[in-house]
């Protein structure tokens, strides 16, 4: 497990075309509630903060990111908390938010790496190859690596 750095507490400003929002520019599509986020349209429910940070209602995602080969991640798995699919993950990707491709309000605890990447793993292969898509939440793309490759995680569950 490698660490990807500590994260600071914060809630910056929204942006006004990062997912849905109502007329005084309050977003509507997540329910936040402490360290869990339902996502009003897709149903699922999100760990707020990456794997290795945990939720201190003081100050946001406290800790350090962990970065992990998928293997770690999904022994990582517990209580219905799963590495999400590539499908899933891109649902909370929106590049109207800027960089990073969340609203930051709703997911405060991304930070780039060394080479400037936030990538997150799925479980979802590549084809045939022993790679498994992942999302860099600082420009929103899609890339591939084998699983043995040490990315951050956000951990996601069906609504209860």
């Amino acid at each position: 497990m490698l660490a990807l750095g500590l994260v600071s507490a914060g809630t910056p400003p929204a942006i006004a075309g990062c997912y849905d929002r109502d007329d005084a520019g309050q977003q509507t599509r997540f329910r936040v509630s402490g360290g869990v986020v339902e996502d009003i349209k897709t149903g699922l429910i999100w760990q707020r903060c990456t794997f290795g940070t945990r939720w201190d209602d003081k100050s946001g995602c406290v800790g350090e990111i962990a970065a992990v080969s998928l293997d770690e991640a999904l022994a990582a798995e517990a209580d219905g908390w799963r590495v999400p699919s590539g499908p899933q993950l891109e649902t909370i990707v929106d590049v109207d938010c800027g960089s990073p491709v969340v609203d930051r309000a709703v997911f405060d605890d991304i930070s780039p790496d060394e080479e400037g990447h936030a990538k997150y793993w799925t479980t979802t292969p590549m084809g045939m190859l022993d790679l498994y898509w992942n999302f860099d939440f600082t420009d929103g793309q899609a890339d591939a690596n084998s699983r043995g490759i040490q990315l951050a995680v956000r951990f996601v569950r069906a609504k209860r």
